[in-house]
């Protein structure tokens, strides 16, 4: 017996041919076309030439090739439902990545399709079915809690941390427990990252990280530092718990050889850091490996604000021979200095005397800055508070180069400073060899010669 082509039209739509082979029955037929549009076969009956047919083979119906048959649906609403399924799923199987698969999974949950989806998952390989699941866990965030429930049957594919992970950093704290209640809290201690993540989201909180410590989570060096210097919702709370749990080693240092306290003065929240590890007695005069102290570093990026918990390391200088004070005057605006000089001055007396390892005296750092620069405010406080001799001295110091606070002024051409120098008395020897003086330069150092001439006659 040969193969017949027969065409069958379902009532609720949809046409399918069926290749009959020999020896097929009636409901073989049925089956075929109900597969192939998604309909139960229970709910429908195979009509051909206005007569409903029932077992029995297709050849005895007289039906040849090309001939069509009516594929009658008794109930529209669950065959169009099992059609939506039978569609979904074989999208499942035909899609060959990943994401596709997961948004399927996703559709099918949403449609509330909990067994078929189980299903699913059974027959897929461990990989793929842990990879939808971590991203239903993240698509699905606000029913997590009924989705773990829900579907008991893959918690066998829970065992990869990716799915712990993704739970935690939800915030779902239900989520998290049910977690802890089914698997226990080996995947949390496992993992030396989860804390890390958790610590960088914006959400972050004091008692989740004190909930994840008490899993087993641990806190890095690293993780505290990091923490420290670039989270943009930086919690002190959550810095107590760390210490409190001993995860945060004030003496620790990252490769830089630098330690909370160096770090936190250089974050955007020093203003709340600093006091608090200052407050668990941080060490202020340990340096890193260019020689700098927390103090150093502060006056580096953030603030001249002074703290008397660091006057131990007001006069220390870096290998660079920088003291703090040097970098706050090469920094910031003379309103944040004269405050900082005053309370500074009293413990390092010598300051106006100390050069860096270029030969730069405090005067000519203030004199290379153009723009809001500390001289005139300097110039006016050691005049004030040094000897003549002494103020003499430290006006005309020459550095490696051979170049006065004036020459150094002249090269960067900031007429405040020049003014200023000028004013105090500084000697204009060597400085009409700077290339480039402007008219009014020159007419500035030929009256002060003139009047120094005057003085000395």
């Amino acid at each position: 017996m040969g193969t017949i082509t027969l065409h069958v039209k379902a009532n609720g739509g949809g046409t399918v041919s069926v290749d009959a082979e020999g020896g097929w029955t009636v409901g073989r037929v049925k089956e075929e076309a109900c597969k192939e549009l998604g309909l139960e076969s229970r709910v429908t009956v195979l009509i051909f030439e206005g007569e409903d047919l029932t077992e029995g083979e297709v050849n005895g119906i007289g039906a040849g090739d090309g001939d069509c048959l009516e594929l009658r649906v008794d109930n529209v609403e669950i065959a169009h439902c099992n059609l939506e399924k039978t569609t979904l799923r074989n999208k499942y199987d035909r899609f060959g990545d990943l994401v596709s698969k997961s948004n399927v999974a996703a559709e099918l949950f949403a449609a509330g399709e909990y067994t078929l989806l189980t299903d699913l998952f059974t027959a897929s390989s461990d990989y793929e079915a842990a990879t939808c699941v971590k991203y239903l866990v993240t698509s699905v965030r606000s029913t997590l809690f009924e989705f773990l429930e829900t579907l008991p049957e893959v918690h066998k594919h829970l065992d990869t941390f990716a799915v712990f992970r993704c739970v935690v950093l939800s915030c779902d704290a239900p989520s998290t427990e049910y977690l802890v209640s089914q698997f226990g809290t080996a995947h949390f201690a496992s993992n030396g990252t989860l804390l890390v993540e958790y610590m960088e989201l914006p959400r972050n909180n004091a008692s989740t990280v004190k909930q994840l410590i008490g899993y087993g989570c641990v806190a890095s060096t690293y993780c505290s530092m990091l923490y420290l210097a670039k989270h943009s919702a930086l919690h002190i709370e959550v810095l107590e718990v760390l210490l409190e749990a001993g995860m945060l080693d004030l003496s620790a240092v990252n490769e830089a050889g630098q330690t909370h306290l160096m770090v936190a003065a250089q974050s955007i929240h020093f203003a709340s850091t600093v006091p608090f590890l200052l407050r668990c007695m941080s060490s202020v005069t340990a340096v890193d490996r260019k020689g700098r102290t927390a103090l150093h570093l502060l006056h580096m990026t953030n603030t001249a604000q002074p703290y008397d918990e660091f006057s131990p390391c007001i006069t220390m200088v870096d290998k660079a021979g920088w003291t703090p004070f040097m970098y706050a005057i090469k920094r910031f605006h003379v309103s944040d200095l004269i405050y900082t000089l005053s309370v500074y001055f009293p413990h390092d007396t010598g300051m106006y005397d100390r050069c860096d390892r270029q030969g730069d005296s405090l005067l000519s750092i203030a004199a290379a800055r153009c723009v809001d620069s500390p001289l005139p405010m300097l110039l006016e406080h050691a005049k004030g508070h040094l000897e003549p001799d002494a103020f003499e001295r430290v006006l005309n110091r020459r550095n490696y180069k051979k170049l006065s606070p004036l020459q150094v002024a002249l090269k960067g051409g900031a007429m405040c400073n020049i003014e200023a120098l000028l004013e105090a008395g500084c000697c204009t020897k060597g400085a009409f060899g700077i290339p480039h003086l402007s008219k009014r330069t020159k007419k500035l150092l030929i009256l002060a010669e003139r009047r120094t001439h005057l003085l000395t006659v």
